[in-house]
């Protein structure tokens, strides 16, 4: 069992320091006061094949908060994510956090706007709308033009069906941590 305040944090150096303190039951400065006299520990130097895996998680869009731990346990090396990022940086490697540094591959309904409705078909003020009228927003606020989609909202939410696809996408699955036990084998 840990004795000392710091042999306790270590093991959640990757963690931030609020989350810390609510786990161990710490104060904030206890956990700031321990995690300074562990950065020597910290500043230990990169070597040459952990930053050649790190550069390699990172171009494959691994966030750079998942691999303190791996990093810890393949290569006895704490480093913060911060310190993850910036040597990310140094190196070239567009950290965009699951992203691999390009655009989302799968397909997603575009960011523009929808084309307003047509013409002849009036926008409502909001002094016009009922609660089963469509609440998207056509036009700047600014403008005298600015008004509310006149079609009917979908049942239960408050937007057309076109409208509804373009304020509801669904989230785009998260990357795992590599596990370097399977990189080792």
């Amino acid at each position: 069992m840990p004795s000392t305040i710091a042999e306790k944090v270590r093991p959640h150096l990757h963690l931030p320091d609020v989350q810390i303190a609510a786990l161990l039951g710490l104060t904030l400065k206890a956990v700031g006061n321990a995690r300074r006299s562990l950065l020597p520990n910290i500043r230990a130097g990169w070597t040459a094949e952990a930053k050649t895996w790190i550069i390699a998680q990172g171009k494959a869009g691994v966030s750079p908060m998942l691999l303190v731990a791996p990093l810890h346990e393949k290569f006895g090396i704490t480093k913060t994510p911060n310190a993850l990022i910036g040597m990310l940086y140094r190196a070239g490697v567009s950290v965009r956090f699951g992203r691999a540094g390009k655009r989302a591959t799968s397909p997603r309904a575009p960011t523009s706007s929808p084309t307003p409705p047509a013409s002849g078909t009036r926008l409502r003020s909001i002094y016009q709308l009922e609660s089963n009228h469509c609440r998207w927003p056509i036009g700047d606020v600014g403008s005298k033009d600015f008004g509310f989609c006149p079609a009917t909202s979908m049942s239960g939410r408050p937007y057309c069906e076109v409208h509804n696809a373009h304020a509801y996408q669904s989230p785009q699955p998260r990357r795992q941590a590599p596990n370097p036990q399977q990189e080792a084998a």
